[in-house]
């Protein structure tokens, strides 16, 4: 992907917000970012925001840390209303 087709995505959602030239995830949003070619791409879950660099991209992760990688790597990204996770009981439950 070209940094001003990934620039024009995250501008355009509503799930993330530039603050400081970051784009963070909205509360009531989750985001993914697909890294490699269709098909085979792994998925960042968790996405909590997103920095453009010139050579690269800064993709930080909900208890993973930053990854860094290539705008040619970056495959696709999916923003979406976050869901409410059902609370589980016990064993047998």
């Amino acid at each position: 992907m070209q940094r001003e087709t990934l620039e024009a995505i995250l501008n355009h959602t509503s799930g993330l917000q530039k603050v400081e030239g970051r784009w963070r995830a909205v509360d009531e949003h989750e985001v993914s970012v697909y890294i490699g070619k269709p098909g085979t791409a792994m998925a960042l879950q968790g996405v909590l925001g997103v920095s453009l660099l010139d050579s690269h991209v800064e993709i930080e992760v909900k208890d993973r840390g930053t990854f860094f990688t290539t705008y040619e790597a970056l495959h696709a990204v999916l923003v979406g209303p976050r869901k409410e996770r059902a609370a589980r009981g016990g064993v047998g439950f």
